[in-house]
């Protein structure tokens, strides 16, 4: 990913995959990785999920390592979720109202037929609900950090959008999403608020039958006891 800054413009992010035999196969069946951004960009859009936008169509184009396909999204200003979690000091009724924000996305993309898979927390980016002035978007990454922890309210985006697809079950999807929320915190040795985590469960089981909670819960535990 490379951060473009035109005069004039708002800054854009690029997103590079290099270009082969293979690739180009995809690209006739339409299942190229760039194909896959964009598909899985319109269904969170639809379904109402902070997502960043595509701004310029793909292109093919030639750099020092050979022919990539390119395409620019918007950039989104703010801090990773990990790092957000690794270094911010918050309330737990902050905490519980970003857990219900995960954990809401979580279900939207189960509800819908389909999963993310690979919605670890440095795929999300938290934004101040306010935003960050263009001045401010080039200070430091500490400074960043700093900026986006003191905000009173954030909205959470998700990026990495290649890895939205289609599934049959809803419950497999929901585990595999919450499988992949855990890995990086387990990685890093980070321990992961109680009330964020209560309020995902929460928010993932709203509307659920008591036996289908059940049996999703035990799905969880079985998974994480490996």
């Amino acid at each position: 990913m490379w951060l473009i800054q035109r005069p004039g413009e708002a800054p854009t992010t690029l997103k590079t995959w290099p270009m082969n035999l293979g690739t180009l196969m995809k690209l006739v069946l339409g299942r190229a990785q760039v194909q896959r951004q964009i598909a899985g960009t319109r269904v969170l859009q639809r379904l109402g999920i902070q997502t960043p936008p595509c701004r310029r169509r793909w292109r093919m184009s030639r750099s020092e390592e050979g022919w990539q396909i390119s395409l620019e999204l918007e950039y989104i200003p703010g801090c990773t979720a990990l790092d957000f979690l690794r270094h911010a000091q918050l309330t737990p009724e902050v905490w519980r109202l970003l857990g219900h924000q995960v954990g809401r996305i979580v279900r939207k993309v189960a509800e819908a037929g389909y999963k993310h898979r690979d919605l670890k927390l440095s795929n999300f980016v938290i934004s101040p609900e306010n935003g960050i002035s263009p001045d401010d978007e080039m200070v430091s990454e500490a400074d960043n950090l700093d900026r986006v922890i003191q905000a009173q309210s954030w909205t959470i985006w998700v990026l990495d959008q290649v890895g939205v697809r289609r599934v049959l079950k809803r419950d497999a999807a929901c585990i595999r999403m919450l499988d992949r929320l855990l890995v990086e915190p387990e990685e890093h040795a980070i321990p992961i608020p109680r009330a964020a985590w209560v309020a995902v469960l929460r928010e993932l089981f709203t509307n659920l039958p008591r036996n289908r909670r059940r049996a999703l819960f035990q799905q969880l535990r079985a998974r994480r006891q490996r």
